[in-house]
């Protein structure tokens, strides 16, 4: 299928606002493919996969629309009746980078999680506003904890309106760094000690709802080279086309990172 004229750039960077560092936790875990079987699609499956083909093939409208469609690919594994990884399906059938396909997932997955009130739970009071449709902002929105995600976008929407201003990133930032404050400061009247327990116990209380993905290990290219890790950490990580340099990163769930001790 010919892909259109402007689908390349749409795989770059879908809006022309500059996208910050992505929040790595919300990607999903670039780790090694799992390898699957070549089997046979059936025709439903034969239908979806050319549904989602065709939405990233066109870029459709957002990153949402080529996220989603990446996301189901993966999810279903719609791509082995020809390919035994999503790496090489992207790569080969988009010629799109697993970092690049991870990113647009990411992404999509964060809007996702923006649950707001159905139409049966919705009162009078209630305001919907319109869900991101820059990748920036779902960026930046993937450095907040999925529970504040909502709070934090109607704010910004509220500013937004009051201040005439458009909706950018640092905004959001801006926005969840004011709510942080905030709530800091409402231990602040405690000791010193006991207010740094209260805020560690409120990470260990989430840190058991957190999906295996949501934290992650990176390891970088400096101390590899540094100890003479390279061709291990590539057959270890079963990539041995990888360029191991000063730039190199790669992310490790926690469960992983354990399994290899890099962390107790």
């Amino acid at each position: 299928m010919k892909r259109a004229k402007s689908f390349d750039n749409l795989l770059t960077d879908l809006h022309s606002e500059p996208i910050a560092d992505v929040n790595m936790s919300v990607l999903g875990a670039l780790d090694s493919e799992d390898v699957t079987e070549l089997s046979p699609l059936s025709i439903d499956e034969q239908e979806r996969l050319s549904v989602c083909e065709r939405i990233i093939d066109e870029g459709l409208a957002t990153f949402m629309a080529v996220g989603n469609a990446l996301i189901e690919i993966r999810h279903s594994k719609l791509y082995r009746e020809k390919y035994r990884t999503f790496e090489a399906y992207c790569r080969n059938r988009f010629g799109i980078k697993r970092q690049r396909a991870y990113e647009l997932m990411g992404a999509a997955e964060v809007v996702n999680s923006l649950q707001q009130p159905t139409v049966s739970e919705i009162s009078d009071n209630d305001i919907l506003y319109p869900l991101p449709e820059r990748e920036s902002h779902a960026n930046a929105l993937s450095s907040i904890p999925k529970d504040e995600r909502l709070k934090v976008w109607q704010q910004v929407n509220e500013t937004s309106q009051q201040t005439g201003k458009s909706i950018t990133a640092n905004m959001i930032q801006s926005v969840a760094q004011q709510n942080l404050a905030t709530e800091t400061n409402s231990l602040e009247v405690l000791p010193k000690q006991e207010n740094t327990l209260i805020l560690m116990q409120k990470i260990r209380k989430n840190i058991s709802k957190a999906e295996p993905d949501d934290i992650r290990v990176e390891v970088h290219g400096v101390w590899l080279k540094r100890c003479g890790l390279e061709e291990a950490w590539r057959t270890l990580r079963g990539r041995p086309e990888w360029v191991i340099n000063d730039n190199f990163k790669d992310w490790l769930t926690l469960d992983e990172a354990k399994a290899i001790g890099l962390i107790k």
